[in-house]
């Protein structure tokens, strides 16, 4: 019925489940391109001027049980949390920027099981021409302690 209000629900049978036990039933939700105005250079005059960044953001977590948000993750509040957490502070290192934001998805979004952040800066002041640089950092929970 289309338009109900009432949300999908997987079914749950042995024809549905593929042989994969719910452990290793994982979803990734992917957002390439978010820009954020960030201050970021090695040189003070470089850090002196936001430049645009944009991210790549890959998310990793069990498959949903049902079709409502609390079931998944809410990637509509990710740029308002990207601007909040670097916005005022300047950054030396994009390596450090997507270690940064890394962090704070696992600790923001406890259903993630890993991250991956991938920090693009177009506008890099390498004096020749490139077509990419960035950086990335791919954080698991539970393997991220030292040792």
């Amino acid at each position: 019925m289309m338009g109900s209000d009432k949300p999908y629900s997987m079914p749950r049978s042995p024809e549905t489940d593929y042989n994969c036990t719910m452990s290793r039933k994982t979803t990734r939700i992917v957002l390439e391109g978010l820009p954020q105005m960030i201050h970021c250079g090695a040189s003070e005059q470089e850090r002196s001027q936001p430049q645009t960044l944009l991210f790549d953001l890959e998310l990793e977590f069990p498959f949903p049980a049902n079709d409502r948000i609390e079931a998944t993750v809410d990637y509509s509040v990710i740029p308002r949390r990207l601007d909040n957490l670097l916005g005022k502070d300047s950054f030396c290192l994009i390596e450090l920027i997507a270690q940064v934001v890394a962090q704070d998805l696992l600790k923001t979004f406890p259903q993630l099981n890993q991250v991956a952040v991938r920090v693009h800066k177009p506008d890099a002041p390498l004096g020749i021409p490139f077509s990419d640089l960035f950086a990335e950092v791919r954080l698991a929970r539970g393997f991220n302690r030292p040792r």
